[in-house]
């Protein structure tokens, strides 16, 4: 799905804040009524929010710019901060790998398309919920880096690349292997430890686990 159209820029200057307000929702809810439902609101809310986002402007890809100084919204941007707690508290994140399936579910709720028996380990860390395309049997090594997004610096405003990650079924990524945006890890690759697949490159087909 292609972005249909900018955000408005008020959008994406409210959305700076969600990790406060969703702390606070958080903390009010767990006292006021009970901590399972404030752990709901925690994990649930801000992937609902998402997916009415998307359905309204379309899901953001390719080239745009961030800065004070655009003129419209960046929906990257805002899908950047409804996800900022959960990359900044890693550890959220690791406690849905203790339950089998969980992590992957989760991502699907983001609107990525993650097939079965994925393998998460504890360290793996994937910074764009909203952009992964992951196929069946794939094992994510520990401290693997998967990220949708590129951004550089152009005169007074940020450059963003934003494209779908895409891996095939039967990978196995290494220790320490980083996934770029627009990547393609083809169907029973095994990318070695430290390794890296570049923005739109594809893996060797020769690396077979």
């Amino acid at each position: 799905m292609s972005r249909k159209a900018e955000i408005p820029k008020f959008i994406e200057k409210v959305s700076r804040f969600y990790t406060l307000f969703l702390i606070i929702q958080v903390f009010v809810v767990s006292i006021e009524y009970h901590y399972i439902i404030g752990v709901l609101f925690l994990y649930l809310q801000p992937p609902i929010i998402w997916r009415v986002v998307r359905s309204i402007w379309g899901q953001p890809e390719g080239i745009s710019y961030l800065g004070n100084k655009t003129k419209n919204g960046n929906l990257w941007w805002v899908a950047f901060h409804l996800q900022q707690i959960f990359n900044t508290f890693h550890f959220l994140e690791q406690a849905l790998t203790l339950i089998p399936g969980a992590y992957s579910s989760w991502l699907r709720l983001w609107g990525s398309q993650i097939g079965e028996k994925v393998n998460w380990t504890p360290e793996c860390r994937v910074v764009d919920r909203t952009h992964m395309n992951i196929g069946k049997r794939v094992l994510v090594g520990n401290h693997s880096y998967l990220a949708a997004h590129a951004i550089k610096k152009r005169d007074d405003k940020y450059l963003l690349y934003v494209k779908e990650v895409e891996i095939g079924d039967d990978v196995v990524l290494s220790y320490r292997v980083t996934i770029a945006p627009g990547a393609k890890v083809l169907a029973g690759s095994f990318i070695e430890a430290g390794k890296a697949v570049y923005p739109n490159q594809t893996s060797d087909r020769n690396d077979k686990a």
